[in-house]
């Protein structure tokens, strides 16, 4: 399992239960489903057109970004971590409230 540069963070008794699902649910999505190397399977539309490489659900398509690094994977795991940080939490409510919905927690409801 990769997880971010602050693990120091994923235990129950750091007081942050939202970093520690979110982590946990990483982790168990990447069990079953790498979805970090499907992004970056992801055909690249800036790259060399004369580029091609196949994918076998686009077929031939602009060149891929290629395997993630365990560094990528760092990041990744870091950027999904802070998402649930007070800090990330603010933007992601930010942006969903930008659209029309809020954050609620279920016994407010």
């Amino acid at each position: 399992m990769t997880t971010g540069l602050h693990k120091h963070r994923l235990t129950q008794q750091a007081g942050n239960p939202r970093e520690v699902a979110i982590a946990e649910l990483w982790t168990r999505q990447h069990a079953h489903n790498d979805t970090l190397r499907t992004l970056f399977e992801v055909p690249c539309m800036d790259d060399d057109p004369d580029k091609t490489a196949y994918h076998p659900g686009w077929g031939w398509s602009k060149t891929p970004l290629g395997e993630p690094t365990e560094r990528d994977r760092i990041v990744a795991a870091s950027i999904i971590q802070w998402t649930m940080t007070g800090c990330g939490m603010s933007l992601v409510n930010e942006a969903l409230e930008a659209n029309g919905y809020r954050i609620v927690r279920k016994d407010d409801e």
